[in-house]
């Protein structure tokens, strides 16, 4: 949504008795904070990657707010304005690329060069913007001939305005790109490790915790010599050792039997207790909130991805602190064109789709920790396709590692069915489920 600038956005905020001037910043200058103005406080500087949208129909109310949220999130304003819902991202370097004078390029080509080592979760933007060599403007001597894709931030619009102006020759090989692309790109180029690194790196750190080797030598000596030892009494007394096979079933049967009841007592008094909990705390100011990481692995699921995007997008948490990354097989043709074109009418540029190359094995597991180098989350979160998140729920999450213990790692949030349990088996299915978690519950608590 593109504003003019007398439209009636926020206009009540704008003093009717004076009006206001639109005018465009000249090169190297930095328009003063409206709201400042209004004020009649010092005049702070307007952030360069979106004080020059005014002339392009964003109005004076729309950048001052997205300024002042940024500030308060301890972001770039730029964000604040796609995520507000202003500015698609596709438009917003559209006129970047406008006021840069530099051809735009919606989804630049995919380089088949793979990168060896996916980058660190926090670099992965920064290295999508691929400005790292434009920090000096003799340092663009030494580049190849290639085109380069950039999606510069606020920080970098003005050395890229004085490196074109000092070497014009060097605009026919820039190009300007989203954000989302160029990362798309990166993380393209680095599937062939994201892949190697998902597979084996739990086998190669731990490999007594990976279900990669199935049986050690051990365990398989164990097995042969417990299997001599049942076969040799049965020889002398058979009817001995089928009677204590069968009692150490059955105490195996009750024990599991008791541990159920258990929970479900457990179950009961936990839920009465838990109450609600104060959602966040109010001297928690925008600054101190964690970005959050959602990991969400799809296969052939394409039916549900409406209903998850809507619930997804719900969350009430600040989008230029949220990702979210949806894996999918890279040959789940149908989830991938769902995803892709519900993204594309909603225009979620917070929200990632990853192609996980296909392999074996076709497990959530490989898909997660595929996405999981990619996270530059404080907190990861991870969601089925089915589930459908309370809108508070990363809130309440967030309050309950404020309170709780420094060695507190992980939460689990209680399941809910939104469907009423008219039958016998649905409501035997979700009773299963809860006493399955209670039971984690309660052997954690031991």
């Amino acid at each position: 949504m593109i504003e003019s600038p007398e439209g009636t956005h926020d206009s009540d905020a704008l003093p009717k008795s004076e009006p206001f001037m639109i005018r465009a910043a000249s090169p190297g200058e930095t328009l003063p904070s409206p709201s400042s103005k209004r004020l009649g406080i010092i005049n702070e500087p307007m952030s360069e990657d979106i004080a020059f949208l005014h002339k392009y129909g964003i109005g004076y109310p729309s950048l001052c707010h997205a300024e002042t949220r940024a500030n308060a999130l301890n972001v770039t304003p730029a964000s604040s304005l796609i995520c507000s819902g202003t500015l698609s991202e596709l438009d917003y370097f559209r006129l970047v690329a406008v006021e840069l004078k530099l051809e735009f390029v919606p989804e630049p080509p995919q380089d088949q060069t793979p990168f060896f080592s996916p980058p660190k979760p926090g670099d992965l933007d920064s290295i999508a913007r691929l400005l790292s060599p434009l920090d000096g403007t003799s340092r663009l001597h030494g580049f190849t001939p290639r085109t380069v894709y950039l999606a510069p931030d606020c920080r970098q619009m003005e050395a890229i305005k004085k490196l074109i102006f000092s070497h014009p020759e060097l605009a026919a090989r820039l190009r300007i790109t989203t954000l989302s692309a160029n990362r798309q790109a990166l993380i393209a180029r680095c599937s062939p490790a994201l892949l190697h690194r998902a597979i084996n790196r739990l086998s190669t750190l731990y490999s007594k915790f990976s279900a990669k080797t199935t049986l050690v030598a051990k365990q398989a000596v164990a097995l042969v010599i417990i299997g001599q030892v049942i076969a040799v009494l049965s020889f002398f007394s058979s009817g001995a050792v089928l009677l204590v096979l069968h009692l150490l079933a059955s105490c195996f049967y009750i024990g599991c039997v008791s541990l159920r009841l258990i929970a479900v007592f457990s179950f009961k008094r936990v839920c009465s207790d838990r109450g609600e909990p104060p959602l966040i705390q109010q001297n928690v100011t925008g600054q101190l909130l964690p970005d959050y990481s959602i990991l969400i692995a799809l296969n052939q699921e394409a039916g549900q991805v409406e209903d998850l995007i809507d619930s997804l997008c719900n969350i009430d948490w600040p989008k230029e602190k949220l990702e979210i990354y949806l894996a999918c097989e890279a040959d789940d043709k149908a989830t991938i064109y769902a995803l892709e074109s519900y993204l594309e009418l909603l225009g979620a540029p917070h929200i990632t789709v990853l192609k996980v190359p296909p392999s074996l094995p076709r497990t959530k597991p490989k898909a997660l920790n595929f996405a999981l180098p990619l996270c530059k989350g404080e907190f990861v979160v991870v969601y089925d396709a089915e589930d459908r998140p309370h809108p508070k729920q990363l809130k309440e999450a967030f309050h309950a590692f404020q309170k709780g213990p420094r060695n507190l790692a992980c939460l689990q949030a209680p399941l809910s069915s939104p469907i009423t349990m008219k039958t016998g088996f649905q409501s035997y299915f979700l009773s299963n489920i809860r006493h399955y978690l209670m039971v984690c519950y309660l052997f954690w608590q031991i």
